[in-house]
């Protein structure tokens, strides 16, 4: 309540805090206009226009730097959508700025928690003997946030957490990457073992089992009805994107020099006989276990084998639960109108792009997969 009448909620807060602890202040209003962006086991990302005036005013109200206040790698932001926050991440990129001209537009990228680990290094020799794979990945995490120095400040879901079903072996030699160690881990040729998994807007990691996502009571139709029944969102339009050449001949090599190099290789044959073959060769020069370096081949191998489109319906925030539905969950499309791609059926989300106007209004862009999901 203020002033004895009540104040209606705002769609959007977009908050400002200092190293996910401490919130700095709330730029919202102030927004040209934003996009925000899940991707499934990806870096999601946050990209705002702010004017240099509004800004510079901003600060000077809230006695703040505005060089403090959005500053590289040390910022975070964080969406609230009607008071619950929805995504967060942190000020990766930040323009020039151009002091000669008054009101310039500020662009500011941030990107998803996935990216606090891009440039986190394993610096000695990590081994893992009969774990599971959502154990290796945490674990990984955990050593990188107890660096001398570190301000990743990552926590481990207790409530959403997946271990996985299977152990494993995992050798890591020095200088891996540790972004991609647990990207890699998500998906290993077997999808009855895979696991997914997201950062909450406070730096939580969760896992989830890929087979058993949540399913939403939400229907995507294109073309779009003249009325949009309860749960269901009207595409303004759809497309199909080809994801990825085809291989079905997979080459990867591990480490090691000349004829001393670890080479493995995985194969389709139903797939060359129908296509022909087509080759791919991978480097992975950190992995020196034969075992591992299968995995990793049999995992391209899987993605690639067949010519792979994925729908990609664009449709009103209005009429799609834009607050409740995640990448990585499961809604249902129907596309009535191309001969040629027929799609009814469940889809999993493997990226949503949310873009905001200076209204508030919103528009979602879906890129959509049926891999592995159950009809």
């Amino acid at each position: 309540m203020e002033n004895g009448s009540s104040k209606p909620m705002r769609k959007y807060e977009v908050e400002v805090w200092w190293r996910n602890r401490t919130k700095v202040g709330e730029i919202g209003r102030l927004l040209n206009s934003f996009k925000w962006t899940e991707s499934r086991n990806g870096v999601g990302s946050i990209d705002f226009n702010i004017d240099q005036g509004v800004l510079s005013d901003y600060c000077q109200k809230i006695g703040e730097d505005p060089a403090v206040l959005l500053q590289l790698k040390n910022t975070d932001i964080k969406l609230k959508r009607y008071g619950k926050y929805r995504i967060g991440g942190f000020v990766n990129d930040f323009p020039d700025i151009n002091f000669n001209q008054s009101n310039t537009t500020v662009s500011v990228s941030c990107d998803g928690y996935l990216n606090l680990l891009a440039d986190q290094m394993i610096t000695n020799t990590r081994r893992y003997t009969q774990q599971y794979t959502a154990d290796i990945a945490s674990d990984l995490i955990r050593y990188a946030c107890a660096k001398s120095g570190s301000t990743l400040d990552i926590t481990i879901s207790n409530a959403n957490y997946y271990a996985t079903q299977v152990r494993r072996d995992r050798t890591y030699d020095n200088k891996q990457n540790i972004k991609d160690a647990v990207v890699n881990l998500t998906s290993l040729g077997d999808g009855s073992n895979d696991f997914d998994f997201r950062f909450t807007p406070f730096r939580e990691w969760e896992s989830y089992d890929i087979n058993s996502p949540i399913v939403h009571d939400m229907t995507v139709i294109y073309p779009a009805p003249a009325k949009a029944s309860n749960r269901q969102a009207g595409a303004t339009s759809m497309s199909m994107k080809l994801v990825s050449s085809m291989a079905n001949y997979i080459i990867a090599r591990g480490s090691g020099q000349g004829d001393t190099t670890l080479v493995v290789t995985a194969s389709d044959a139903e797939s060359i006989a129908q296509y022909g073959i087509h080759e791919s060769v991978l480097d992975y020069s950190d992995i020196s276990v034969r075992e591992t370096l299968l995995q990793h081949a049999e995992a391209e191998l899987a993605v690639k084998k067949l010519p792979i489109f994925l729908p990609q319906p664009k449709v009103n925030g209005a009429e799609f639960d834009v607050g409740s539905i995640h990448a990585g969950e499961v809604i249902r499309v129907i596309n009535n109108k191309s001969p040629w791609f027929k799609v009814d059926g469940l889809y999993r989300i493997e990226e949503m792009v949310v873009s905001v106007n200076s209204e508030g209004s919103e528009e979602v862009d879906l890129t959509l997969s049926s891999l592995g999901v159950r009809q």
